[in-house]
């Protein structure tokens, strides 16, 4: 197993890689209650670095950004770095070895919230569309802020 960087804020880390959770049910690497529990404690900020280890594609790379960086640590900027930039070439060439990927939702964009709808879900306007993602990881949101989005979730409000 390769070594992987320590997470300055696994919490972060995790809100941007759980939701490609699914995948690793679907592929038998990960429990679908070890997923929701991973979820309930990313919502209760509570997320781990033992739990940041079972989105290993993420941690290497995150890992090799922050070494080029001259970094000991992943921080924010190579979180961002990676989902915003780097994620976007690991999944399409992820894509071509299964069909378990789905590209068009697993790249990381930025969306304005249009509506918060009555069960909770977020309607959000993407440059490729109107999704309607999970509002778990931003309890405050709100009604025309901007929201970064990987898959059904919505991960952090953004500036």
């Amino acid at each position: 197993m390769p070594k992987f960087l320590p997470v300055k804020d696994p919490n972060l880390f995790l809100r941007y890689s759980t939701p490609c959770g699914q995948v690793l049910v679907k592929r038998k690497k990960l429990d679908e209650d070890e997923l929701e529990r991973m979820i309930e404690e990313v919502k209760a900020s509570k997320g781990t670095q033992k739990d940041c280890k079972a989105f290993q594609v993420g941690l290497f790379w995150c890992s090799e950004l922050a070494k080029e960086a001259k970094k000991e640590e992943i921080d924010r900027r190579i979180i961002e770095k990676y989902f915003f930039k780097k994620h976007e070439d690991v999944i399409e060439e992820m894509s071509l070895e299964g069909h378990d990927i789905k590209p068009e939702l697993c790249k990381v964009q930025e969306g304005l919230v249009m509506e918060i709808e009555d069960n909770g879900m977020l309607k959000v306007f993407l440059p490729t569309g109107t999704r309607h993602v999970r509002p778990d990881f931003v309890p405050d949101v709100k009604k025309g802020n901007t929201v970064s989005v990987h898959y059904n979730f919505a991960c952090e409000v953004r500036k």
